[in-house]
């Protein structure tokens, strides 16, 4: 196919694979991204840290994106030019980083700089689609918050801390009136 004068070539194994090949081509050259010569994600993403990220962000922030990038994106997905970059890529490498044994806070991490890298090549018009958008990621569990059982409030409310300690009377109110809705009926407790 040509357009503008420059011949393109597309394949596909049936007929309609190259209709939407060509259509998907003409897209791309509409929507002003550059049909050849896309950068590879580490040239893009070292593009996005030096003039998007270092000039918005805090100077810790595009350090911690720096550093993600080289240790744990780079390695892997570096080498790949950001318009051939699809989706089973990426969650191959959240995959991979599990395995590893990497907390699921720093696997999210990793997927955000990737998606927040990808969204800048989108509004750039560099890529169509984000293909990082749709990954799967590992849920963050959250810690139980433990309270303070019945004997343990009587053993606080029974120690001699009046005279010792000047935040008694803080510690007495945070413990009676914020716990004991949640701890153990009222009428067991009684406040000094």
């Amino acid at each position: 196919i040509t357009i503008n004068y420059k011949p393109y070539s597309v394949y596909g194994n049936l007929r309609a694979d190259c209709v939407r090949k060509i259509a998907e081509l003409k897209d791309k050259l509409q929507v002003g991204v550059s049909a050849k010569m896309a950068p590879t994600l580490y040239d893009w993403m070292s593009v996005w840290l030096t003039d998007h990220i270092a000039v918005k962000r805090k100077i810790t922030t595009a350090e911690n994106y720096e550093t993600i990038a080289r240790i744990h994106i780079y390695p892997d997905l570096g080498r790949i030019r950001i318009d051939k970059l699809k989706p089973h890529e990426i969650q191959r490498l959240i995959s991979k980083k599990q395995k590893v044994g990497l907390a699921p806070r720093t696997v999210r991490l990793i997927h955000h700089v990737i998606r927040c890298c990808l969204n800048y090549a989108v509004r750039m018009k560099q890529i169509v689609i984000n293909p990082a958008v749709g990954a799967s990621l590992p849920q963050v569990l959250s810690a139980e918050m433990a309270t303070l059982s019945a004997a343990d409030m009587q053993q606080l409310r029974a120690a001699d801390l009046m005279e010792t300690e000047p935040l008694f009377p803080c510690i007495i109110l945070m413990a009676f009136q914020w716990l004991t809705p949640f701890c153990f009926p009222r009428q067991n407790i009684q406040c000094p």
